[in-house]
C-alpha cells in the first residue's frame, strides 16, 4: 500500500510539474501586426478591395480600401431573400508581389501590386475576363518558369436560384427561364466559361491566352 501511495505521489508530483511548465511558457499574443487580410466588397456600384491588419492574436484592424475602377456584381433589387447575393469562391489571389481580384459587374480582373511590409495596395490594370461575372480565381506557376503562371478565371454569366417552395416558390430570374430546355444551346453559352490567361509575376501583365470550356444554361 506504501508503495502505491508513494507512486502516486512521484505521479502526481509529475503532473504538477508538467502543469507548471505548460503554465510558465503559456502563448501571450499580442497586438503586433504580423500579417494582411484582403477582400473584395463586389457589391453594388464600383468594386473595391479591402485590406485589415491581422494582429498576432488574430484580430482585425485598420481598415483600409481601393477601388477597382470597375463594377461589383451585387443587385440588392434582384434575387427575393437573398437580396442580391451571389456564389463566388476564390475571387481574390495573391502571387507573390501582386493581388488578382474579379469584379463581377464589371467583368474584369484587376490587378494591384503589393507593398508587403505595409500592406497597401498600388492599382495597376484591368482586363477583360473572357465572359460574363467572373466569380473565381485559380492559378499554377508554368513548368520550368520563376515568374510566369497559368491564371484561370471562372465566368458565372448569372446566378438562377429557386427560392422558398410549394404556393409561395420564387424562381429567378423568372419562371419561364426554368420552363425552358437548359440544355439546349443558347447565345448566353460563351459567357459562362472558364478563361485561360498568362500572368508574368515579374511585370505584373496578365494577358488572355485561350477559351478552356463553356457550359450550357443548366450549369448557370
Amino acid at each position: 500500500m506504501r508503495k502505491n501511495l508513494s507512486a502516486m505521489g512521484l505521479l502526481l508530483a509529475g503532473t504538477l510539474i508538467m502543469l507548471s511548465a505548460c503554465k510558465k511558457n503559456e502563448y501571450h499574443p499580442t497586438n503586433k501586426t504580423t500579417g494582411y487580410l484582403y477582400t473584395s466588397i463586389n457589391g453594388e456600384g464600383e468594386n473595391r478591395i479591402v485590406r485589415f491588419s491581422r494582429a498576432e492574436d488574430g484580430s482585425l484592424s485598420a481598415e483600409k480600401s481601393w477601388p477597382t475602377g470597375t463594377n461589383g456584381g451585387a443587385n440588392v433589387g434582384a434575387g427575393g431573400d437573398a437580396h442580391g447575393d451571389f456564389d463566388a469562391q476564390g475571387a481574390v489571389q495573391l502571387i507573390d508581389n501582386w493581388l488578382l481580384a474579379g469584379n463581377a459587374g464589371g467583368n474584369q480582373v484587376s490587378v494591384f501590386a503589393v507593398d508587403h511590409a505595409s500592406g497597401d495596395l498600388s492599382f495597376k490594370s484591368n482586363t477583360a475576363s473572357g465572359g460574363t461575372r467572373p466569380v473565381s480565381i485559380a492559378f499554377t506557376r508554368k513548368a520550368n518558369t520563376n515568374n510566369e503562371y497559368w491564371v484561370v478565371v471562372a465566368n458565372q454569366w448569372n446566378n438562377p436560384n429557386v427560392q422558398k417552395d410549394g404556393a409561395k416558390i420564387e424562381r429567378y430570374p423568372n419562371n419561364a427561364f426554368f420552363q425552358t430546355d437548359l440544355t439546349k444551346p443558347d447565345a448566353s453559352d460563351a459567357q459562362r466559361n472558364i478563361s485561360l490567361f498568362t500572368f508574368n509575376a515579374a511585370t505584373g501583365a496578365l494577358s488572355p491566352d485561350k477559351l478552356l470550356d463553356t457550359y450550357n444554361r443548366e450549369n448557370g
